[in-house]
């Protein structure tokens, strides 16, 4: 559509159930935005309405219209009261703009595909365009475009291999045409970050808290440094005694907190280091702490510990017990351990007598004929904080290989790329901090809406920002992130890759995700990173809408910082069961959801071919 001129936007809203309706709400949106609402008093069953709206754009640019019928109670397929398209509006100017598409990080070494990407964005069709590229401002690459017509792109790939650490900034020209008087958006410049690799910065901290007096054994620095190590964790350490209390600004530098005052008997812990604890909790970072009297060290009176850092009631202290016994041995910390661990050392006090306290507190292992919780978690995904791994002992009564297996599970935990994690941070983020991208059909035939993504939307407790898969300076013309645009940031993809072109391009062009999915003519299915199936589906299912299958799952993004969920059915009824069981189930019990990736069933098991969330059971996770 040239810029100036008007268009006819034809929307024909049918009806095509058994039953006359009326009060026929429509509604016609323009990147988003409401522009004309239409009420029908009356549209008889078998019948249709032909509405017309003049349209004239104020600027050039992408637009996405978007026309909604509003469901109507007890309509059940409300697939198809959706339908949108995406407009080009252009100026009948000459007119060429250039675009970049490269990784905001890399590692040394690597080999990396500099796409450039040129559009006639004018209204006239181009000859003999001139494109260079150049690396700090020294050309490296230049070739011609002999022939471009208007509104359509062209991209040129330049394989660079990057072998020293540095900034770098990549810039694209393409000489200006006959007749073009627009030229600032004839260059496009990006920067590139090369780095050693991108485990640079350390992600956990483990404080030694040795300030305490009395003690038979101390702190459990040095296991806790062996496990480290072992298991090639980047970590550093702060030991009170000699750098005093760590500030909460130390603390945020790092993903996790370990936390040791091992069996230090009196003052184990000062009030402020519990406030500074209490504070990293509340601004989302994970503890995992170790003490046998901590509890008994802070009582309400001197501090907020025991309800705001540990989430346990205090029942007084020296448990007369031998060892633990693992109550919950289907929870990821107590995966591999026996179901009893003996205590192998001799101590003069026994722990402290606590009992989980609060939403999101609960058991994994309680004291051997002792009523009393041994270790303790809190899982603060249902309040948007951070979560607390409490050993109420000193590590070093365990034996040896069971204490070590206990840190490497929670700190696996406290540091797991789940999707409850990934959602309370999306349900709790500051206004317009997450991406939303959802996927937009603009094809007459398909009757596919993606309505997960924006039920996730309604979800957050602050606005946030949306956008479809076509965004332009948002998504690349490849489908990718544009990382420049979009960095250390949460990303939610919604519809599948048939319908979202960035999910198409995150499962097809990279290693990213640990699901994807295959289709063919008689299956559809969902392959992990080894190619395996994990869940199929015949078409012949999917198309009876009787079963479905949906997708959740999350994964990150090193090169741009990005994490991102994906949500999404694979035929019509799983998009909409997604959307009903994230809302009535999921979201309400995110605790239980500590799985990066989920792939659900639905069957309608009631007969009336509308998803509920009691229909749905889990097909496969990890």
């Amino acid at each position: 559509l040239v810029l100036g001129n008007s268009a006819l936007i034809n929307v024909t809203i049918t009806n095509k159930g058994e039953t006359d309706e009326t009060d026929v709400k429509l509604n016609v949106l323009i990147n988003g935005v409401s522009w004309q609402t239409q009420n029908l008093a009356l549209l008889r069953k078998e019948t249709a309405e032909k509405l017309t709206y003049l349209w004239k754009p104020s600027d050039k640019g992408s637009y996405n219209i978007t026309v909604c019928a509003v469901p109507k109670p007890f309509e059940i397929n409300i697939m198809n009261n959706y339908d949108c398209r995406i407009i080009d509006v252009i100026e009948l100017v000459h007119d060429i703009a250039v675009s970049i598409e490269v990784p905001g990080r890399v590692v040394k070494g690597q080999t990396v595909n500099v796409s450039v990407i040129i559009k006639n964005v004018g209204g006239y069709d181009e000859k003999n365009i001139v494109l260079s590229i150049s690396i700090n401002n020294l050309t490296v690459h230049e070739t011609t475009v002999t022939y471009l017509a208007s509104g359509s792109t062209r991209t040129i790939t330049y394989a660079w291999t990057l072998d020293k650490e540095g900034s770098y900034i990549i810039t694209a020209f393409a000489n200006s045409v006959n007749g073009e008087t627009t030229i600032n958006n004839n260059e496009a410049s990006q920067t590139i970050n090369v780095l050693t690799s991108f485990a640079e910065q350390k992600q956990i901290l483990v404080v030694s808290g040795d300030t305490g007096n009395s003690y038979e054994y101390g702190t459990s620095l040095g296991l806790f440094k062996s496990v480290l190590e072992a298991k090639d964790y980047a970590y550093d350490v702060w030991v009170t005694s000699k750098n005093g209390t760590p500030s909460v600004s130390e603390l945020l530098k790092y993903k996790v907190v370990i936390w040791t005052t091992g069996d230090y008997i009196s003052k184990s812990m000062t009030y402020i280091e519990a406030a500074v604890l209490k504070q990293y909790l509340l601004m989302g970072g994970n503890i995992l702490i170790e003490g046998a009297f901590l509890a008994y060290n802070n009582p309400p009176s001197y501090s907020d510990l025991r309800s705001a850092v540990l989430h346990v009631s205090f029942h007084g202290y020296d448990a007369n017990t031998t060892g633990l016994t693992i109550t919950m041995p289907q929870h990821p910390i107590a995966s591999g351990l026996s179901l009893t661990a003996n205590f192998v050392k001799k101590y003069r006090y026994g722990p402290d007598k606590v009992l989980p306290s609060g939403r999101g507190a609960f058991e994994i292992a309680k004291f051997i004929y002792a009523p009393y919780t041994g270790i303790n978690v809190f899982d603060g995904t249902a309040e948007g904080i951070g979560s607390v791994v409490y050993f109420n002992f000193n590590l070093l009564w365990l034996p040896k290989e069971f204490a070590e297996r206990l840190i490497e599970n929670s700190i696996y935990w406290l540091m797991r790329k789940s999707i409850s994690v990934f959602i309370s941070k999306c349900i709790f983020a500051p206004e317009n901090s997450v991406y939303f991208v959802y996927g937009c059909m603009n094809n007459a035939d398909n009757e596919i809406i993606q309505l997960s993504g924006p039920i996730f939307y309604v979800q957050c407790r602050n606005s946030q920002r949306q956008f479809y898969d076509k965004a332009q300076g948002i998504i690349m013309p490849s489908g990718r992130v544009n990382s420049s645009a979009v960095n250390n940031s949460l990303v939610v993809l919604s519809g599948n890759p048939l319908y979202n072109s960035v999910v198409k391009y995150y499962e097809s062009e990279t290693d990213l995700p640990p699901v994807k999915l295959f289709y063919n003519n008689t299956h559809f299915a969902i392959i992990n990173q080894k190619g395996e199936i994990v869940a199929s589906l015949t078409s012949n299912d999917s198309r009876s809408e009787l079963v479905d299958l949906f997708v959740m799952y999350t994964f990150s993004d090193p090169a741009s910082g990005n994490d991102f969920f994906v949500i999404y059915g694979v035929g019509c009824r799983g998009e909409l069961a997604a959307g009903i069981y994230f809302a009535q189930e999921l979201v309400k019990n995110l605790p239980n959801y500590w799985c990066s990736w989920y792939i659900f069933k639905w069957q309608d098991f009631n007969g009336n071919a509308l998803p509920e969330s009691f229909e749905v059971t889990i097909e496969s996770s990890g």
